[in-house]
């Protein structure tokens, strides 16, 4: 599991709204290409045919009375049979090209239309909870059924990490390991927090940080670390939480992701280039954390994209970590 969410696909600008235009815009013009090549393929054999035939009526002998009649040999490949495979290959290359035409316009309006549904939502919301969140209108769709935003949009980022010991005090994972941990589960601590705000006007995205040990007021909890919240109430609580210390910020939507979501996002990208800032050497044997990573710019896995992003162990403490995940 890797993402709890509820956020839709509202940015026209978003990686997957480009590839959504650019696959339904290949799928037309490669459909548009083989409807050429075949008037053109027809084009070519009506011309062949045709020259073909005045050749070989020019070319037919006259016979004479006196001339023998011609012997029985063994007839050579003519053009005719030339032209023919030819024109079989001609045939499958476009049944190919149109092939791949109808399966990416196919492709491309599938997933649009998918994408274009009702928000990806995994978690149940209770009346109060679904209440958190706004309910006005985000967007409105254009011709490729892809929404665009209509106003500006807030979306809490949650980034949990869970370990055995957060789940029960006699979890049986835990005494089976002999350590803490990771469990892929959303409902526990999230250590990150962000806010992003997209302006569709300004066509800008801003990013607001918020320290996981910072105190706030949870409602119903009392003063603790905003990073509780989520473990105490979900989403819908670390929402309220976020809201109440900005004075009243609105929060449209949020994402909740794992570590081991992060890490098998990373992978599935192929990995990440980013600048180490500083060799990094951290060994927690209780979580089996174990960090070693060198100063300098390099491409990392999703393991090595969680140790950079899980470091912490300097002058700067979570703070540096917080700079380092806003990269």
């Amino acid at each position: 599991m890797i993402g709890d969410w509820n956020v839709p696909f509202a940015s026209p600008h978003s990686p997957l709204s480009k590839l959504l235009k650019i696959c339904a815009e290949l799928g037309d013009l490669l459909l548009t290409c083989c409807l050429l090549g075949a008037i053109l393929y027809q084009l070519l054999a009506a011309m062949s045919a045709l020259f073909g035939l005045r050749d070989r009526v020019l070319s037919k002998p006259v016979k004479s009375p006196s001339q023998p009649p011609p012997r029985n040999k063994k007839s050579k490949p003519t053009l005719k049979k030339l032209s023919k495979q030819r024109g079989f290959r001609w045939v499958w290359i476009l049944v190919g090209f149109t092939g791949v035409a109808l399966l990416s316009a196919t492709a491309g309006a599938i997933l649009a239309m998918t994408m274009a549904s009702t928000p990806l939502m995994q978690r149940k919301f209770s009346p109060a909870e679904a209440a958190v969140f706004s309910k006005s209108d985000l967007s409105t769709v254009n011709n490729l059924q892809l929404p665009e935003l209509t106003r500006p949009v807030n979306i809490l980022v949650l980034g949990a990490k869970v370990l055995t010991s957060d789940v029960a005090d006699d979890s049986p994972d835990q005494e089976r390991f002999g350590y803490h941990a990771l469990v892929n589960s959303f409902d526990g601590l999230t250590d990150t927090m962000l806010l992003l705000r997209f302006n569709p006007e300004a066509q800008k995205v801003t990013l607001l940080s918020i320290p996981r040990d910072t105190r706030v007021d949870i409602p119903g909890y009392g003063t603790d670390k905003i990073n509780s919240a989520n473990a105490l109430g979900g989403p819908a609580l670390s929402a309220k939480s976020v809201s109440g210390l900005l004075g009243g910020v609105g929060v449209d939507r949020y994402v909740t992701i794992n570590v081991q979501g992060v890490q098998a996002l990373v992978d599935a990208l192929g990995g990440v280039t980013v600048h180490v800032p500083k060799d990094m050497k951290y060994i927690d044997e209780s979580q089996h954390l174990y960090v070693n990573l060198k100063a300098g710019k390099q491409h990392l896995n999703g393991d090595q994209a969680l140790q950079l992003l899980r470091f912490r162990n300097d002058e700067l403490g979570d703070i540096g970590r917080v700079q380092r995940q806003q990269w």
